[in-house]
Order: C-alpha cells, then structure tokens, then sequence
C-alpha cells in the first residue's frame, strides 16, 4: 500500500492460512512473511511485491521464525528449532542458483543446547546481536557476523531480549528558521530563531550581514533543542548604518546541515 493506506494490495489473497510478520528486504526484491500454511508450525515464505513468486525458506518439518534482514539484503537470520533446540540459521541468496536452492542450504550461526532468538544484524553488516537463554533466563550476546566467539552484553536474572540496533546514520537534516529580531547597532544585539533535531541536539551558526557584505558570524554549541522553542544568541554588533539581517544554519551531532534561514534585525 502507498504510506497513507491508499491502493492497497493483497499479495496472499489465495492461501486460506495465516500469514504474518511481513519484513521487506532493504533491496526491496522480497517481502519475509510468517506462516502455518504447512501445518507443522510456522515456517518463512520469501514473496515478491507483486505477489506472483514464493519461495520457502529452509524445511517446513521444522518451526522457523524470521528474525533479521541483512543490509544489503543479501541474507536472512531465522530461529528454528531443527537442531532439537531453537538456534540461529543463516540463509544466503547468491543470485548463481534459483533462490528455491538457495533458501535450502542453511549455515548455522549459533548453536548451543539453550532456546536462542531473536537475531539482529548491525546496521553495518559486521556483527549480529542474538538473545540466549543459556544461563538460565535469556541475555543479549553480540558476535562478529562471520563468526567468532560471541560477548553477553546483558548480565542479571531477568529475560533480556534483542530488539534493536541503534542506526550508524542519521540522514535526517535538523531545522531552523530565524526570527525578525530587534536592536541597536554599537550595542549586543539578541538574535532569535527556532531550531530542532530528531536527535534533540542541535548547534547553530549565524552570518550576519550589512545589505549582502557579512559583517559578524557566531556559533551555539551543541545543546538541547525541542520543535516550536525560540532560542535566543547574543551578537555584539558594530555602529553600522544600513539594513542588517542575519541568517542561521543548524548542524546534528552526525553533520547533518539545516537549509539557511534569514530575517531582519530591525534597528533603533
């Protein structure tokens, strides 16, 4: 469906059974979808869009639960319990073979005698987060994605279980818009503006200019800015004679840049 639930599409219209948990592939080639269709347990089936191709993914003997995409959409993590215990598989889809061959060919990632899942890959691709219930009650374990000894993050005596990577990127811009602010010139004059991040965290540089000739800049630190707060930068301007504004620019902590925004400085 398009993001406000418009032209929606139902891509498992002819299965009577229940399917659930539908996670795109970053590549946007496949959609994961979870199902009893096969009547021992649930099972993963890899589906197109457009609906019209399927694949399943490892035995349907076995219960398998999807757990995590790759970034590059190359791979996919699952928990199932075909060793005897619940554990966590790797599938690979090479593009050299029909994907049917591919899904079939499962590398086991982590294998112990404890339940273990849900897995999550990095944002990365380096390391998965996994949960274990090997010591007794479930804690978060990380690893390297090509295996390697793995590192318990989480140590007490409750269920501690793997949600969620923090993102390596933040691509969003923060904003700002400046504000008609007043003063005399010779004397500190208060800019105004708003400005905010998705971060909560924002700097601000402000060019101040004398018609189009810049004649003063200064920069906020890094600090708290929430949507729709005016925010306030003391500039101790010269005895200019002439129409000043002043534009700003606000920076996230991952350099992210805001487009400009200018206003007057009305003068006394």
């Amino acid at each position: 469906m398009n993001a406000d639930g418009s032209e929606q599409t139902n891509i498992t219209s002819d299965d009577p059974w229940i399917n659930d948990a539908p996670h795109w592939s970053p590549d946007g080639r496949w959609i994961a979808i979870e199902t009893d269709r096969y009547g021992g347990g649930v099972s993963i089936v890899l589906i197109t869009p457009d609906g019209r191709t399927e694949a399943t993914v490892g035995s349907v003997a076995y219960a398998t639960w999807f757990d995590s995409w790759s970034p590059d959409g190359k791979s996919l993590l699952v928990d199932s319990n075909r060793g005897g215990d619940y554990d966590i598989y790797r599938y690979d889809i090479t593009g050299r073979a029909p994907i049917q061959w591919d899904l079939t060919q499962a590398k086991i990632v982590s294998d112990d005698n404890a339940v273990e899942g849900p897995a999550i890959w990095s944002p990365d691709g380096k390391q998965i987060a996994l949960s274990s219930n090997r010591d007794g009650d479930f804690e978060v374990y990380v690893m390297n994605a090509d295996g390697g000894p793995q590192r318990q993050v989480t140590h007490n005596t409750v269920d501690d279980v793997v949600l969620d990577w923090q993102s390596l990127h933040d691509l969003r811009a923060p904003t700002v818009k400046a504000l008609t602010s007043r003063g005399t010139p010779g004397k500190a004059i208060t800019l105004r503006f708003k400005a905010s991040d998705d971060s909560g965290r924002a700097s601000v540089g402000i060019s101040v200019f004398l018609g189009k000739r810049p004649v003063g800049y200064l920069h906020t630190p890094l600090k708290k800015r929430s949507a729709g707060h005016a925010y306030t930068a003391t500039w101790h301007s010269y005895n200019f004679k002439g129409p000043l504004r002043f534009c700003a620019e606000a920076y996230d902590p991952s350099g992210n840049e805001s487009s400009r925004s200018c206003a007057r400085i009305i003068t006394n």
